[in-house]
């Protein structure tokens, strides 16, 4: 019986082995395109957008943008590759994002990458998007990479008291 439990043990390491080269990517936006369609058909123009932002590179970052008109009053100061001022921006992102994870995971650089999107239900804009990854580990050193967005947004015609208390700090 023991030599039984020893060949399927060992049968399963060879598995675990054979697969072990075989990148993995995640990647679940949700329902990004009816998302994105009733985002669009709420025409919100004016808004606060509140990002706290956080990554292995840069640390963490809180933003606050105003947007009139759909133009943001003030730039995002994140980083160039994770600068976002709006929610069509955000949207963008999340795109641009899936076709270079697709590109990454091809290289053979990474063992693994994942990308989830969560959405706000009543304004339909992303409030949560996270990346995490693992470089292939060469010389016994392994990197990753780590982002988050968790993102609020408040419609202009919304009560002056959710514009004093930002959900996100």
């Amino acid at each position: 019986m023991k030599l039984i439990k020893y060949f399927v043990v060992l049968i399963l390491c060879f598995l675990t082995w054979a697969y072990a080269d075989e990148a993995v990517l995640e990647i679940d936006i949700g329902d990004y395109e009816n998302q994105l369609a009733a985002w669009n058909s709420r025409n919100m123009l004016d808004y606060q957008l509140f990002i706290h932002f956080s990554s292995l590179r840069t640390g963490h970052k809180n933003e606050e943008i105003n947007v009139k008109d759909g133009i943001p009053e003030t730039l995002s100061s994140l980083p160039y590759y994770w600068a976002v001022s709006t929610v069509p921006e955000i949207y963008s992102f999340i795109t641009e994002e899936v076709k270079k994870m697709k590109t990454d995971i091809k290289s053979g650089e990474y063992d693994w990458l994942s990308l989830t999107v969560k959405y706000d239900t009543e304004c339909h804009y992303p409030k949560e998007i996270k990346k995490d990854g693992s470089f292939k580990v060469e010389q016994g050193i392994g990197k990753s990479v780590r982002f988050s967005y968790n993102i609020t947004v408040i419609p202009a015609e919304a009560p002056a008291l959710l514009h004093s208390e930002p959900t996100l700090w």
